[in-house]
């Protein structure tokens, strides 16, 4: 059942409008009258050119031909809801949400994030420090191009390789290599300061001075307000994020995901994503690893 739970994924859907500027009134009023799973909302000012969207969306296309499926695993039965923030409260990482900031770091934010969750669980929640997701981006050159986006299982054959480091968030010295990219408000109300008004991140520059950056895991391929699916627009972009658990909600199957737009976004800095039917492509582009 520990292959199921905290896995990495990919799936980004929207409607590229004219003028580079998306139509946003045009895509809620589409799904709110198609009376489907989920209600749409304003998440962004109706000004946000797509290519800010883009910038978000850091997952270069990959499938690996094998869907996740939900199925026993030495012979446990699986439940018809789960949560890993509670079947793993000694965790604090799983409950934890990272903010990209203005990179494309999705896909190194989402496999650090889902590897210092496994790790933990692995070690029974002796090993609760967060991995480090600056090092993942700045140092795997084979993983894609930093903020332009990379290749989430490109990311897990870099733990195999060469582990990590450990990093917490930004600005906050935890661990040998934290996140230096700081944390902004995708378009919704808090604290922090308006991506959009700052420029847009480079990527950092590949440190690797930390003697501790030998946590590795072995890597296998295979394994707004309710239950998102997809209803209009077009492909834009691929988006990593972090699956810790599923259920169902009015009958309809989802998986549990975390995002990596802090906790103002969203359901808490949460969503949820219809189940079993692979929309977006959401359970073909799932890749996980298990810490050796």
């Amino acid at each position: 059942m520990k292959l199921l739970i905290v896995a990495l994924a990919f799936v980004a859907t929207a409607y590229a409008g004219s003028y580079n500027i998306l139509n946003m009134e045009d895509i809620i009023n589409k799904v709110n009258q198609a009376h489907t799973t989920w209600t749409a909302g304003h998440n962004f000012a109706p000004d946000t050119p797509v290519s800010y969207y883009k910038n978000l969306m850091g997952v270069k296309a990959m499938t690996n031909g094998r869907r996740l499926t939900m199925m026993s695993y030495s012979g446990t039965q699986i439940p018809e809801e789960f949560d890993a923030r509670k079947q793993w409260p000694e965790c604090p990482t799983i409950s934890h949400l990272l903010d990209q900031g203005n990179c494309g770091s999705c896909w190194a934010v989402a496999g650090a994030s889902a590897f210092s969750d496994r790790l933990c669980i692995a070690s029974n929640g002796t090993f609760t420090t967060p991995l480090s997701v600056e090092e993942l981006l700045s140092c795997c050159d084979e993983c894609g191009d930093g903020c332009n986006g990379g290749d989430p299982a490109s990311a897990w054959e870099y733990f195999v390789e060469n582990g990590l480091s450990t990093g917490g968030d930004y600005d906050s010295k935890v661990g040998c290599l934290p996140y230096t990219i700081q944390p902004c408000e995708h378009h919704t109300t808090g604290k922090r300061p308006q991506c959009s008004a700052l420029p847009e991140s480079d990527t950092p520059e590949c440190q690797r001075q930390c003697q501790n950056s030998q946590y590795k895991t072995d890597f296998r391929k295979d394994h707004h307000k309710g239950v998102y699916q997809h209803v209009t627009g077009s492909y834009l972009g691929g988006h990593a994020v972090r699956v810790i658990g599923w259920g169902v909600e009015k009958g309809t199957p989802y998986w549990l995901v975390a995002n990596s737009w802090n906790s103002d976004w969203g359901d808490n800095g949460t969503f949820k994503i219809i189940r079993g039917t692979d929309d977006c492509g959401f359970e073909d582009g799932i890749v996980a690893g298990v810490p050796a």
